[in-house]
């Protein structure tokens, strides 16, 4: 699959060449080797009660939560990672540290 998934992500960053910034939200960047496709990467934290909100709003059951929130360990090579978000306040708070980070990239 991590080759399918590669090549399709790939067609994608050709076909937005032209933008600013594309931003990539991928769980299995590393695994998928699409880590080898940024410039950038930024690794966004959250406290788990922070992620079981989210999902609280999204009407996930508590079932559900607990799932996801199980399943989300994410492989990480942290020699790799540039940036580092602590998603650990409000949206607004969130939004000014990544303002933050672009003006650096």
């Amino acid at each position: 699959m991590f080759p399918l998934i590669r090549r399709e992500v790939k067609n994608i960053l050709d076909k937005n060449c032209n933008k600013t910034y594309i931003i990539m939200e991928a769980a299995i960047l590393f695994e998928c080797k699409l880590d080898l496709l940024c410039d950038y990467i930024i690794l966004v934290n959250a406290p788990v009660e922070k992620r079981k909100n989210f999902l609280k709003q999204k009407n996930f059951s508590d079932y559900d939560k607990e799932l996801r929130i199980k399943g989300q360990y994410i492989k990480v090579n942290e020699k790799k990672i540039d940036f580092i978000i602590n998603n650990n306040g409000s949206e607004k708070d969130l939004l000014k540290k990544v303002k933050e980070i672009l003006k650096n990239i």
